[in-house]
């Protein structure tokens, strides 16, 4: 065995095995060839270098410095696994990363990774960015399935902390389309997908590329969130009972691409009123499961006026932290409700009387 505090270098011109375990703060691998560190004692504490097939153990977390691998990539933690340098992967095979506790956040925008992505961080959740010019290939995705009732507004914070990742399962393909590889899906409470152009087939009714996505045991997730080319579409598949969509994810102030159309097994989604910029520090505030739908807009005057006159009864379940964001974009609806949403705080819910549509609005609420 080897056991060094600080780096340990290992060439060679063929296969690397062991038959003891590997004990290091900075591992590095040279020499392109298979690497095959399986020991249940490695206790690794970075990893780097250039190998062709690369499959490790390690007892605890592991951070991934600048790595090649021509081949598969087989990475089995007992801790978060993360990285300081980008991920390349070429040469066909797989990408299969576990983690038994922690999560995973292979977040680096330089990732360029070919081959089918399986994570799996079951008691916390998966973050997994790629600049390759096919996109990702899903494979099984696997994050936590308890509710996560932490909010974070955009894609920085998702990845901000593990309480924040945990039972999130993001996919960001910087290049190309999001498609499912194989019989596979993604098992998660909160998906968050964002492609530079296509998520899932080429058609709505494409279940051999569309994305599928599945909370705990079969059932719905939770909520999905969607960001594809602005010209794209997004097809997602899944269980009967469809979850909470969300488009207009925000990238710290700049609102990324929304796929044109979108839809749950062929059917077309409805949106939920989605993710609006917050004025003052680029932020966004996320509306939370309790509040009417609104369908095929991205118009925030639409919207408003859509509530306004049909779902008025509705909107005291709205929950405050819609403004300002959702109100830049409103206009002048001819109806008070974007001063009410205008003027809300965070004090209470909004209330406005269900009055007929066209009706005067009453000087109370609850006079109509």
């Amino acid at each position: 065995g080897i056991t060094r505090t600080g780096d340990v270098t290992l060439q060679t011109g063929g296969t690397l095995t062991q038959t003891a375990a590997v004990a290091a703060a900075n591992l590095q691998l040279l020499g392109g060839q298979a690497v095959t560190l399986t020991n249940a004692g490695n206790n690794i504490a970075s990893l780097s270098g250039n190998t062709a097939a690369l499959s490790v153990t390690n007892t605890g977390a592991l951070a991934l410095g600048a790595l090649t691998t021509a081949g598969a990539l087989t990475l089995n933690t007992g801790g978060t696994v993360s990285q300081t340098g980008a991920l390349t992967q070429t040469g066909g095979g797989a990408v299969n990363v576990t983690a038994t506790a922690g999560t995973i956040k292979l977040t680096n925008a330089a990732n360029d990774v070919s081959g089918t992505v399986n994570l799996s961080a079951a008691a916390g959740g998966v973050a997994f960015v790629n600049n390759n010019a096919a996109g990702i290939k899903v494979g099984d995705i696997t994050a936590a399935t308890t509710v996560n009732t932490t909010n974070p507004a955009d894609i920085a914070n998702f990845t901000a902390s593990d309480a924040a990742l945990t039972g999130v399962a993001l996919l960001q393909a910087r290049q190309g389309n999001i498609e499912r590889s194989g019989a596979t899906k993604i098992v998660a409470d909160r998906a968050v997908l964002v492609a530079a152009n296509r998520i899932g087939g080429a058609t709505a009714n494409d279940a051999t590329l569309g994305v599928r996505v599945e909370g705990a045991t079969g059932a719905s997730t939770r909520q999905v969130y969607l960001s594809a080319g602005a010209t794209q579409m997004a097809s997602i598949f899944g269980p009967t009972t469809a979850p909470l969509f969300y488009k207009n994810l925000m990238n710290g102030a700049t609102a990324l691409p929304s796929p044109i159309s979108s839809t749950y097994n062929g059917v077309a989604v409805d949106f939920n009123p989605a993710v609006a910029a917050a004025a003052a520090t680029g932020a966004t505030a996320v509306v939370t499961s309790t509040k009417p739908s609104i369908t095929g807009t991205n118009d925030g005057a639409q919207a408003a006026q859509n509530i306004a006159q049909n779902q008025g009864a509705k909107l005291g379940q709205l929950q405050p932290g819609l403004t300002p964001g959702f109100n830049q974009r409103a206009g002048q609806v001819n109806t008070q409700l974007s001063n009410d949403l205008r003027n809300a705080t965070n004090s209470g819910p909004i209330t406005v009387p269900s009055c007929s549509p066209g009706a005067p609005r009453p000087a109370a609420a609850g006079q109509c």
